[in-house]
């Protein structure tokens, strides 16, 4: 949803290569291209979860997410699938102390999740306390709260929270902090990765199923629920960092029988010449 903000090298090349496909875009659709822009920088009206079959029943997912005052509906179309419906929030204020939050942590905390340390990239003018801005990185003000560290305890291999969000650009319940996501029993997931795990499902025990690029964890972690577990999984990424992440959501969900290994998945047919999946 946020982009880059022009920091990292980008070239010319890649600005004219994004200029003419918003001008394609904008000539099929018949809308401006400063539309879509501002289209592609908000969410979508449904946030979608998955329900893990292996802990509950679709309706047992609901009845426990209403309990904890968490309005759901089915999706229609995949059965796993729930959605709960984002609401407009409220106009952010640009104060002089900032937190910098990262492409994906900016994109939860616009819609109301606090802000936890993996997720910031810098704290300027701010200290311990203090009612902070939080803003994606291209500059795009996301949401309010109260600063929970001191700048020099900021340690992105940590988690422990930073911002204390109290406004953010659009509502939505704070799923990671509900029982039914800390017990496994849902995930927030798109609903294309989840139509990419029922592509794929196949009712048929022993299959092979290799996720090469695995991190964080939900298109495998999805297909060995709706599997049940029956299968052979494999889980790859790259850097220390994915793989702590990865490990730490297959044990969330209770997907016990996946194997992890930090690979390059340029080269993963060197260290494993015989993997193969169906």
């Amino acid at each position: 949803m946020f982009g880059d903000s022009g920091k990292n090298g980008k070239t010319f090349r890649e600005h004219g290569v994004l200029s003419r496909s918003l001008e394609l875009l904008s000539d099929a659709y018949g809308v401006s291209a400063s539309f879509l822009v501002q289209q592609l920088m908000s969410p979508m009206k449904r946030y979608y979860l998955r329900v893990n079959l292996m802990k509950a029943t679709v309706d047992e997912a609901i009845k426990i997410l209403n309990e904890e005052g968490v309005k759901t509906y089915k999706s229609g179309m995949i059965d796993e699938a729930l959605f709960v419906e984002v609401d407009k929030g409220e106009k952010i204020q640009a104060r002089d102390k900032i937190v910098i939050a990262e492409r994906e942590a900016a994109e939860r905390v616009m819609l109301g999740s606090d802000l936890y340390m993996p997720g910031i990239k810098k704290i300027l003018k701010a200290r311990k306390g203090d009612e902070v801005t939080v803003i994606s990185e291209n500059g795009v003000p996301v949401a309010e709260g109260i600063l929970e560290i001191e700048p020099r305890e900021l340690n992105r291999n940590l988690k422990g929270l930073a911002v204390k969000v109290l406004k953010s650009l659009y509502k939505l319940p704070k799923i990671r902090e509900l029982e039914a996501y800390k017990r496994g029993i849902i995930t927030d997931q798109s609903y294309p990765s989840m139509l990419i795990g029922r592509e794929l499902y196949t009712p048929l025990s022993g299959q092979v199923y290799i996720d090469m690029t695995a991190s964080p964890g939900g298109k495998i972690g999805h297909i060995y629920e709706i599997t049940k577990g029956r299968g052979k999984y494999f889980a790859f990424d790259h850097t220390n960092k994915k793989i702590e992440r990865l490990k730490s959501e297959l044990f969330r969900i209770g997907a016990n029988e996946v194997f992890v290994d930090k690979q390059d998945s340029r080269f993963l047919s060197l260290h494993y010449p015989d993997l193969k999946s169906n």
